[in-house]
């Protein structure tokens, strides 16, 4: 049923299918349960691809892409009078089987995309070619379809397609529930009052760095971080104030670092800083630099009660200072508490005298 003429294309809905895999496809149910074992759970990339080699390998379909688009703005577009300029483009493009064939057929996408209301599996035909869209599920606003075509010459089942897309979106809920829970996993690691990473994630990191170092030589460096006379804090002003400081320095302090450094709340106000590829004395020039950025800083500056602040650094590194993990973690925290024992707002670097 032709429901719709638009720039050349013509729009048919598909009818749905409510058969199992066997009863859709008979003979072919083997191919397509092969095919589905073989791509990762997780990542939608691999998931496209390796439809689209089925669905080249089966019925010499030959474009494929993954594009989206806003809600709120398809909805806009739907409720425009006049005609669209589908050369204004109006999507994204997640993916595609070939990036001179997704430029080519850019212009093709956009109506394939607006023009219809529903969410049906939407077959469109132009003088050369099919085009099947399928909706594959919403995702932070916006709508994901997969979309793939063959020549006119080619035939493709309606089974086949219906099959396609019941497959395509359930893998992609179920990739969506995954980032979901990595999220959430990622919690795991979180310091819940200023949302840098905890003491479990410093543990593990530096296994990690501990084991690249073993492999490849490559060096890094440990700060540990103190406020100064922080107590005083509590006590005089109460732990909410003493919560927004702890929160307030440590997005001073993620300023400074670079992209591939590493910062932790190690636990009260005590903070760790891992500084990858980093000598113990490339370090101490780090750590001064936070020195001079915290006591330049004036904290809670829009309160009554604004704050100056001052902090005592610890340095140590591998492999300068230590091997393992503990002991290095241990060596730049006595480092700290000699800076403090030395007069707070100080650093203090593993294997030199304290000036």
């Amino acid at each position: 049923m032709v429901i719709r003429a638009a720039s050349h294309f013509y729009e048919v809905v598909l009818p749905e299918e409510n058969g199992n895999v066997v009863d859709i496809l008979g003979q072919n149910a083997h191919l397509v349960e092969l095919f589905l074992a073989e791509i990762p759970n997780n990542e939608l990339s691999p998931l496209f691809s390796s439809v689209f080699k089925f669905v080249h390998k089966n019925y010499n379909c030959d474009v494929a892409f993954c594009a989206s688009i806003h809600s709120e703005m398809k909805a806009k577009l739907l409720e425009k009078k006049k005609a669209l300029n589908f050369k204004d483009y109006y999507f994204r493009m997640n993916w595609s089987s070939s990036s001179k064939i997704a430029s080519k057929y850019r212009e093709e996408i956009s109506p394939l995309l607006i023009l219809s209301k529903n969410n049906h599996t939407i077959c469109f035909k132009n003088k050369e070619r099919h085009f099947f869209r399928i909706f594959l599920g919403e995702k932070e606003g916006q709508e994901y379809y997969f979309l793939f075509s063959n020549k006119l010459s080619e035939t493709v089942s309606v089974p086949f397609v219906s099959q396609v897309k019941k497959f395509l979106q359930t893998r992609f809920k179920l990739c969506c529930d995954l980032e979901v829970l990595e999220k959430f996993k990622a919690l795991v690691y979180l310091d819940d009052v200023t949302g840098l990473y905890n003491q479990r994630k410093l543990t593990m990191d530096l296994e990690q760095l501990s084991a690249i170092y073993q492999e490849t030589g490559a060096p890094f460096a440990v700060l540990f971080i103190d406020i100064d006379y922080f107590k005083r804090v509590n006590d005089g002003h109460g732990h909410l104030v003493g919560t927004q400081l702890l929160d307030d320095l440590a997005k001073l302090l993620k300023k400074i670092l670079r992209e591939s450094d590493l910062i932790y709340r190690y636990g009260g106000d005590e903070f760790v800083m891992i500084l990858p590829n980093f000598t113990p004395e490339n370090a101490r020039s780090i750590a001064e630099r936070i020195l001079r950025a915290v006591k330049k800083e004036e904290f809670l500056k829009d309160s009554p009660h604004p704050f100056k602040l001052s902090v005592s650094i610890g340095v140590a590194g591998v492999p300068a200072h230590a091997k393992a993990p503990h002991e290095l973690l241990a060596m730049a925290d006595q480092m700290m508490y000699t800076a403090k024992s030395s007069g707070r707002g100080k650093v203090c670097m593993a294997g030199e005298l304290f000036e």
